[in-house]
């Protein structure tokens, strides 16, 4: 089983759709590594490379919606804060409890949740307003 990225995933922006890709790549080595009994040596590495992750994509997603006045900057960053504070949790809790089935299940479930919602439905609505602003 692994999650495949598909043109219904596409924003038509290609450095935006390249880190979309880049995670999904990330993600699938962790579902691979669990159908083989090792997720939970993988699970630190990942949740260490989606904090990564999420503060370098949400930034330049936000520097793109900011510098062409994007009308729904704010909903989309608070879709941004309340993804980094998933993050921030399934990481504390992979701290304190180590990486239980709990925590390895969470973090695929929470990372193809929002793959899926927020691809689709968020950033297909600012890639659309930022292909029409910058012709691109």
């Amino acid at each position: 089983m692994s999650f495949q990225w598909t043109e219904d995933l596409s924003t038509g922006v290609e450095d935006i759709d390249a880190q979309h890709r880049e995670l999904i790549r990330h993600l699938n080595t962790l579902i691979d590594a669990c159908s083989t009994q090792n997720g939970r040596d993988d699970i630190g590495r990942f949740l260490g490379y989606l904090g990564e992750y999420v503060a370098f994509h949400f930034a330049a997603e936000e520097r793109e919606m900011t510098c062409y006045h994007y009308a729904d900057l704010t909903a989309h960053e608070q879709e941004h804060e309340h993804f980094k504070k998933v993050v921030a949790d399934l990481k504390r809790d992979f701290a304190e409890h180590g990486a239980g089935v709990n925590v390895v299940v969470m973090t695929i479930h929470s990372s193809c949740d929002w793959l899926v919602n927020h691809i689709k439905k968020t950033d297909k609505a600012m890639a659309a307003y930022l292909k029409d602003r910058t012709g691109k």
